[in-house]
Parts: structure tokens; C-alpha cells; sequence
């Protein structure tokens, strides 16, 4: 795999078959004709300073690209890079080079063996990638006679006379100064000037008549010389061609405030007035302008993206360095149209030789604001009828309903500095063509760095298609990246992914499908520390190919071959006709470390609470038996719910989380004294563990740990509750509950146990769920984010238990606590006590439908009392403790003491005596 990538191969495509082939190399430019402004043509077989040298390669079949690839030229002894410039979704690309000074070789430019680089970008075609090797690659295009090269400065076409200007480089907000043009070559009539100026891109030396398109931009306006600045003519001792300046209005001197985004050349010619055309009556003159793009504010190497248009930008600079590159032109535009606004002296210093890199080095990005894909705020970005889905057209990025496009092939570093990116959609159907490789997320892949970013509501929709004739096809799913072969770390992820495979033209072999609640595949140089999902991830295969449709689904990752350290997935998931499902990674064959799974998994064999299948190891991990529902896994260690919530009478990073404080921080110690070892918070007896952030303050921090412990609603019964018992559950806003009950391993609604708009429900166990296991599901909206969550399951319900033989005391409002005493035989040490809880009950009967919690105490004591109140008068209380006998296989009993009642009131007290009169 390291070998792929250093050939600029995708990871995946490294043991997959070979697709498209080259199948051909030619110059698809005539030297000369660049320096024509005419268009004519020229038989002189030379390329001089700035000439444009096009190279065509041909494939088997039309391919697309993705990324930006290159070619190597070889100029007498220099290699020359020529970048992609177009021809994606044809069989043929276009590559461009412009001669540079000191350029030069008489026997011809040559394109030599393996020219071709992906540059970490991709090729490919309907049948599959491109893959580079001597092989498979034509024989090299050798020196060619009619493509010689001479980049000396001035040595241009000598039919013109041409001159090209000094680069000039200026800062934004500074005016430029005026110009002094060059003498035009002598004519018979008065001289003329027009001008065109090219916002974007290499400048052109050819020059052209007023109205042509001089650079490399394209055509803009304005064109003509005098729209914009003042030509003032030279004068009888004058041995120039005269001077530009600003046009009226602007500062006296000077011209064109330079703004972000102006960047390309402004060409003048200067023409006599007479009709002959003569060419040695013409002078063309180029001009580079180019404005320096600063992008940093605080001056720490990284471009800050507040926008969601900057964050789409990114595409163009994967590196993150801030200058063009290989890029298009009309690509850099885009890109710096997404920093109009920024501002003076922002960073990003230019230290390279060549300005044609400005403004560098940069080597990323940071978020500086939290970013909504919901950009017409409506709530929504995306519409689901009849198991339909489609993007909101109302949205920036609704994308004709696809939603948004993946950013490919990340190789800087994206800081989230703890904020998040709300609502991203993306819904992806394969074509009539079938894509062998497709990944889907925020990011289709990374090789870079991304941290301390959150994802929240993400909806992610995949179709795929099997491949043809035997070939498989692949897919790489999750809301931040499909593939991972970088660094993730304190990221997370909320929402819900969906994925099914379409009936194809072959049964036989179905696609392979990474699929995770934050990375669809960690491949073997990747790594995600400190992070977690809670995302839902549903996939469906095809009726009647249950072994074809390969799933690798996790809760975090899909496929894992690197490294998961200090993570954890709680979202439920569920896999139709598939395979290789775990509740924190499907397919493991790297390294699991300190991580755990609480959520939900439902699929067929094979299947694990922790992870599906795999060679690879999970040390000090673990998944929780009850809310998983899944008591076997390929690695890590099974726990209950409660054996995972640490109780709060337990110090941290003791018991099974003894091995949790790592060396995070890299200095090889671990739990130093700078406190970034210290990752975890560990909660009460009620929660499970969640993440610190060290890169955040102690505000941002507890934003934090509150959002991740909603992700776990509370159910108030962690025992086997007996026919007539109160269950309780608390959801983190008002919600709309729904209660299920368990029945051969599927949960089903109870119909008349709902709650509606309410921040906690109560349900009564019922005859009905005697030996069934009860839960809560809870559907509410915060922030304007809809969320569902489901609470751990209680134990098997027990039977109503017999009230006979029960003595009876009358307690008083506000006499002597009361105390419940358990029988001594039965031995339970304070440590193995849950929680003691008082019912308020209107009846002697203690049935559930007529009782309420009158207090509850903090989990581990080993008694407790109650004082009868007001409330009480007239109402019976009972105590019950819940605890674990021997504390061995953690199963909760409960036990009760005898039934109060009812509460009689207070005596009243005693009149006092007046005042003594006389």
C-alpha cells in the first residue's frame, strides 16, 4: 500500500484489477502558433518564452479524473511539469506547459517512459482505475524536430515585436502605480492603444487587436484601454510609448486598486491607424499584475474558513498551501472568489523564489465559525417521501438533489478548533455506467490531518450497483470521509447513514461496501484517536444474493487496517442480506485500543457486539451486552451496561478503564502532568465514559461532554422489574416516547405505552412482558436538529410479586426518618448496591399504576432514609433497593421492605398564650 501511494495509486486500487490503459502520446500543439495573434500558423518548429505546449494522451476507453494529474516533459536536461487542464469524462486529456526562461533544447521536447503522475488523484474508467507501471505504459514519444525549445527572455516570435514586462507583485489595497509603455514600432498613421486584462491564470505573450482574449482567462471586460485607465501619449522628446494611469475619479497616478482575486495579465497593443496591417506596424505588450491572496489571519500556517463557500474551495488547494499549483485556471478562480473579503496582511508570507506560487506556504485550513449546510434555513436539507430522498432545492448545495460533492483527495490539515458542520446531505445513485470506486462523505478521502471537528445531523443515502461481468465494485461510506489514510482525531459525528444495493446485471458478484458512522475504511497508514460516532447505518442487500453483497458496517469504521485508539459509537445498526457487522467496526485487521460499542446491532451472521470479522486486536475494548444486544464478538471483551458506567464512588481509570489513560500527547509517558493523557471523562453511575478535548477550554469542553451524553437517555430501572412496576426514562429535551418490548430477540412497539412532548415517561409492566426485556425510544428536536435515541434495556420482567404477610406501621409527616432494613443473611456489601429508591403509592396494593418516586438515592449507599412530607399524608411508601448478589454476573435484584401507611399528618402545635393584660 505505501508503494500505491508513492505512485500517487489509491490504497483500494492497489490489489484490484487494471482498468483503462494508455494508448497513446502526441504534442497536440504547433510551435509557434502561440505567438500569433492572428492565429496563423508557422512552420519554424520552435517554442519560445512563454509559448503554450500542449500535450494529448489517449486511453482505451473515456475516463474520468479526479484530482490533479500530471506530465512530465523533458526539456534538453530539465524535467518540466505539465498539469492536467481538461478532457475528464472523453478518452483523451489535455496537458499544458508554458516555456520558461532558460528552457531550451534543439533536438526537440520529448515526453519520456512513465511520464504520467497521479499526484494522489485518480483515473479511471468503466473498468476500474488506471494503474501506472512499465507494463502497461506506451513507449515514450521521443525528441521531436518540430517541438524545439528556446526560452530565453525577449527571444520571441522575431516577426513582432513583443516585449513582456516585469512581474509585478502588490498587496491588497495598494494602488498601483503607473506605467511607462514601450515605443511602438514605427507606422504611417497616428498610434492607437486598446487593452485587455485577464483576471485569472499564466499570461499569454501574445498580444491581439482590442476585443481579443489575450490571456489565458478568457475574455473580459473591460477591453478597451480608456473604460478604465487614462493613455497619455508620448510627447515630441519622448523615446517611450507613453503612460497609463488611473481613469477620472480615482487617485491621481495610479490605477486598479488591486483586490483578492485579481490576478492575470493586462495585454496592450498598440496599432497605427492606417489599413495595411502590417505586422511590423503592431507591438504587443504584456503586462503581469498579480495580487497576493492572504488568507491567514492569526498567522499560524492555516487558511481560515468561515464560509461554507470557503470550506467548498478547498477542492481546488488540496494541499492547503494557498497558491495555485496545477490547478485550472477557472478552478483558482473559484478558489479565490471564495476569499474575496479577505483582508490586508492576513498571513500566508511568500517565501518561494517564484511568485508564480504565491502567496504560500501555508498547510491547511481551520475552522473560525460554525458552518449550516441548511442555508435557507427551513429546517431541512433534504425532503424524504415514500422511502424517497432528495436534496432541498432551497439549499446553496442542493446540487440537483445529489446535495453535496466529496472533497477528494485531502493531503493538508483541517483544525475544526471544536466547531461543527451541521445538516451535510449527500445522496449518490450509481449511473448507467457502473463507477468501480466510489467514496461518499464530507471528504471522499484523506491523507492529511483532520481534528477537533464535529459533524452534527448528517444524512448520507448510497445506491450501488453490483459490477459487470464478474468484476466487483467498491464503496467507501461515513459522514466525514469514505476512506481514511491519514491522521483523524477529536472528531465526531451525528445523523444517519443509509446504503442498498440495486438489482445489477450479475448476481454473482455483488460490490464491497465500507460503511461507518465516521470513516467507511481506515486504511493501513490511517489512524482516528479521540473520537466517535452516533450515527445510524442502515444497509440493505439483494434479495436472493445474501454472500455476494459484502458489508464491512461499524458503528465507526467500516473497514479498519491502521489504528483505533480512544473511540466509541453508540448508533444503532441495522444490516439487511449483508455481511461483517460490528457495533464499533465491521471488518477489523489493524488495531483496536481503549474504545467501546453501546449501540444497537441487528444483522446477520457474521455479526459482533464489538467487531464483525477480522484477524486484527481490540485491547482494553469493550461492548455493552444489553444495548448492543449481541453477546459474542470478534475482539474485545463483553460488559453490562452498568459494569460500563462507571459508578461515581470509582476513581478514574481503575477496573476495566485502567488502561485508558494513554500517551496522547506523544511525549512517551503517560497521565503527565500537562493533563492531555487525561481524555476521558468517566461521568456518574448513569453514564458512559465520553471524551475531553484538551484543544478546548473548559466552556467549549463541557458544550462538549453535554452533547456527547445525550446520546444516552436514561432508563430509571436497571433491574428485572416485576408486573406492576413503574419503569422510568429521561430524554434531554421534550420528547415523543415510545416504549418496546422485546419477543424472540425483536423489539416491537408497545401501542398504548407512548408520551408525548414530555422530558421523562413512565411505563407500568404489564402480564404481557413477563420474561421480556423493556426499552425506551425517544424522538425529539434540539437546536433544530431532529434526534432519536433509545435507551439500554431492563432486565426480563419478573412476575407480580405476593403483598401477603406484610406488617404495616404508620409513619408521621415529619417524625423520625424511616429506615429500610434488609435481612443480614442476605449479605450485600455497599459496593454492590445500585441505587435505593421510596415509592409514594395511593394504595396499600404498591401496583405500579399507583405509585410515584418520592425520592431516590445516589447509587452505592448502603441504606437509606426517608422523611414522610406533606405530600405523604394519606399515601403508602415502600423502600426498594436494587443490587447485585455477589457482584459476579452483575445481574440486578431487587429487594423491598414492608409497605408504610398511610401517612397520617402532623400533630398541630399547641395554641400560645397572649399577652398578660392588666
Amino acid at each position: 500500500a505505501l508503494a500505491a501511494l508513492a505512485a500517487g495509486l489509491p490504497p483500494a486500487a492497489e490489489a484490484q484489477p487494471a482498468g483503462p490503459t494508455l494508448t497513446g502520446k502526441r504534442f497536440s500543439s504547433t510551435a509557434g502558433n502561440s505567438n500569433t495573434p492572428e492565429g496563423g500558423t508557422e512552420s519554424s518548429g520552435w517554442y519560445f518564452y512563454n509559448d503554450l505546449i500542449e500535450a494529448e494522451l489517449t486511453f482505451s476507453e473515456a475516463v474520468t479524473v479526479i484530482g490533479s494529474p500530471y506530465l512530465e516533459l523533458t526539456i534538453g536536461p530539465k524535467t518540466r511539469i505539465a498539469g492536467y487542464h481538461s478532457g475528464s469524462g472523453s478518452s483523451k486529456l489535455l496537458f499544458q506547459y508554458r516555456v520558461q526562461a532558460g528552457d531550451y533544447d534543439a533536438n526537440g521536447a520529448a515526453i519520456p517512459q512513465n511520464a504520467l503522475k497521479l499526484n494522489y488523484g485518480s483515473i479511471s474508467g468503466d473498468s476500474g482505475y488506471l494503474v501506472l507501471n512499465e507494463a502497461r505504459s506506451p513507449t515514450e514519444l521521443a525528441d521531436a524536430s518540430q517541438h524545439k525549445v528556446d526560452g530565453s527572455e525577449g527571444n520571441l516570435h522575431p516577426q513582432y515585436a513583443n516585449t513582456r514586462g516585469d512581474e509585478q507583485v502588490y498587496d491588497i489595497g495598494v494602488p498601483i502605480p503607473e506605467f511607462t509603455l514601450p515605443a511602438a514600432s514605427p507606422g504611417n498613421g497616428a498610434l492607437t492603444y486598446s487593452a485587455h486584462f485577464s483576471p485569472i491564470g499564466p499570461c499569454s505573450s501574445a498580444g491581439g487587436s482590442s476585443g481579443s482574449s489575450g490571456g489565458a482567462g478568457g475574455s473580459s471586460s473591460p477591453t478597451n484601454l480608456r473604460d478604465w485607465m487614462i493613455y497619455t501619449p508620448p510627447g515630441p522628446s519622448d523615446t517611450h510609448g507613453g503612460k497609463i494611469s488611473a481613469a477620472p475619479g480615482d487617485t491621481p497616478g495610479t490605477f486598479k486598486t488591486p483586490t483578492a482575486g485579481m490576478r492575470g495579465c493586462l495585454t496592450m497593443t498598440v496599432q497605427d491607424s492606417d489599413a495595411d496591417e502590417s505586422d511590423i506596424d503592431q507591438h504587443h505588450y504584456t503586462l503581469t499584475i498579480t495580487v497576493k491572496f492572504d488568507y491567514d489571519i492569526d498567522n499560524d500556517g492555516l487558511i481560515e474558513v468561515s464560509k461554507l463557500n470557503r470550506l467548498d474551495a478547498i477542492r481546488y488547494d488540496l494541499n492547503g498551501d494557498g497558491a495555485q499549483g496545477t490547478v485550472s485556471d477557472t478552478d483558482w478562480a473559484k478558489y479565490t472568489a471564495a476569499f474575496a473579503d479577505a483582508m490586508p496582511g492576513m498571513g500566508c508570507p511568500d517565501t518561494a523564489a517564484d511568485t508564480d506560487t504565491l502567496p504560500g506556504p501555508c498547510t491547511g485550513y481551520e475552522l473560525t465559525a460554525n458552518l449550516d449546510f441548511d442555508t435557507d434555513d427551513d429546517g431541512q436539507t433534504y425532503t424524504e417521501t415514500g422511502g424517497v430522498i432528495t436534496g432541498d432545492a432551497g439549499d446553496a448545495y442542493y446540487n440537483g438533489g445529489a446535495g453535496w460533492n466529496p472533497i477528494g483527495g485531502f493531503t493538508a490539515t483541517l483544525d475544526g478548533q471544536g466547531h461543527t458542520i451541521a445538516n451535510l446531505f449527500i445522496k449518490w445513485e450509481d449511473s448507467t455506467t457502473v463507477e468501480r470506486s466510489a467514496a461518499h462523505g464530507l471528504f471522499a478521502s484523506i491523507y492529511g490531518k483532520v481534528e477537533n471537528l464535529g459533524l452534527l445531523n448528517a444524512r448520507i443515502s448510497v445506491s450501488r450497483k453490483p459490477g459487470k461481468d464478474g468484476a466487483k465494485t467498491h464503496s467507501f461510506v461515513a459522514p466525514l470521509a469514505g476512506r481514511n489514510s491519514g491522521e483523524v482525531s477529536g472528531s465526531y459525528a451525528t445523523g444517519a447513514v443509509s446504503v442498498l444495493v440495486l438489482p445489477g446485471v450479475s448476481d454473482r458478484e455483488g460490490p464491497i461496501l465500507n460503511v461507518g458512522g465516521l470513516i467507511g475504511k481506515n486504511h493501513g497508514r490511517g489512524t482516528v484517536a479521540g473520537s466517535y460516532a452516533a450515527v445510524s447505518v442502515t444497509a440493505t442487500g439483494r434479495a436472493g444474493a445474501p454472500n455476494n453483497d459484502t458489508f464491512k458496517v461499524g458503528g465507526l469504521v467500516g473497514g479498519n487496517d491502521g489504528e483505533i485508539t480512544a473511540a466509541y459509537a453508540t448508533g444503532a445498526l441495522k444490516v439487511t442480506r449483508g455481511r461483517f457487522t460490528g457495533g464499533l467496526v465491521g471488518q477489523n485487521r489493524g488495531e483496536i485500543t481503549a474504545s467501546y460499542a453501546a449501540g444497537l446491532v441487528t444483522a446477520a451472521n457474521p455479526v459482533g457486539g464489538l467487531v464483525g470479522s477480522g484477524s486484527g486486536s481490540a485491547g482494553d475494548s469493550y461492548w455493552d451486552t444489553g444495548t448492543t444486544g449481541q453477546s459474542a464478538s470478534i475482539g474485545g471483551v463483553g460488559k453490562t451496561t452498568r459494569q460500563l458506567q462507571t459508578p461515581t464512588n470509582t476513581p478514574p481509570y481503575t477496573g476495566i478503564y485502567a488502561n485508558w489513560k494513554l500517551d496522547i500527547d506523544g511525549d512517551t509517558t503517560t497521565g503527565d502532568a500537562s493533563g492531555k493523557d487525561d481524555i476521558w471523562d468517566f461521568g456518574t453511575g448513569h453514564q458512559y465514559p465520553v471524551l475531553k478535548d484538551p484543544s478546548l477550554n473548559d466552556e467549549q469542553q463541557q458544550q462538549q461532554i453535554k452533547q456527547q451524553r445525550r446520546n444516552f437517555p436514561v432508563a430509571d430501572n436497571w433491574g428485572a422489574p416485576a408486573v406492576g412496576d413503574p419503569v422510568w426514562a429521561t430524554a434531554p429535551a421534550s420528547a415523543n416516547w415510545q416504549w418496546q418490548r422485546e419477543t424472540a430477540g425483536v423489539w416491537s412497539d408497545i401501542t398504548s405505552a407512548t408520551t408525548t412532548a414530555a422530558t421523562t415517561s413512565a411505563y407500568i409492566a404489564a402480564a404481557a412482558d413477563v420474561g421480556q426485556r423493556l426499552r425506551a425510544v425517544a424522538a425529539y428536536t434540539e437546536g433544530g436538529i431532529s434526534r432519536t435515541l433509545t435507551t439500554a434495556n431492563t432486565g426480563a420482567v419478573a412476575a407480580a410479586s405476593a403483598a401477603a404477610n406484610i406488617a404495616q406501621l404508620t409513619p408521621t409527616v415529619g417524625s423520625a426518618a424511616l429506615h429500610h432494613r434488609l435481612d443480614p443473611a442476605a449479605g450485600i456489601a455497599a459496593a454492590n448496591i445500585h441505587r435505593w429508591r421510596w415509592l409514594r403509592c395511593s394504595t396499600a396494593a404498591i401496583s405500579g399504576t399507583t405509585c410515584v418516586i418520592a425520592a431516590s438515592s445516589a447509587e452505592g449507599r448502603a441504606a437509606a432514609s426517608y422523611t414522610p412530607a406533606a405530600a405523604d399524608v394519606g399515601q403508602y411508601l415502600q423502600a426498594q433497593v436494587y443490587y447485585a448478589a455477589g457482584d459476579a454476573g452483575q445481574t440486578w435484584t431487587r429487594a423491598w421492605g414492608p409497605v408504610l401507611g398511610p401517612v397520617i399528618a402532623a400533630p398541630a402545635a399547641p395554641p400560645t398564650s397572649g399577652p398578660s393584660g392588666g
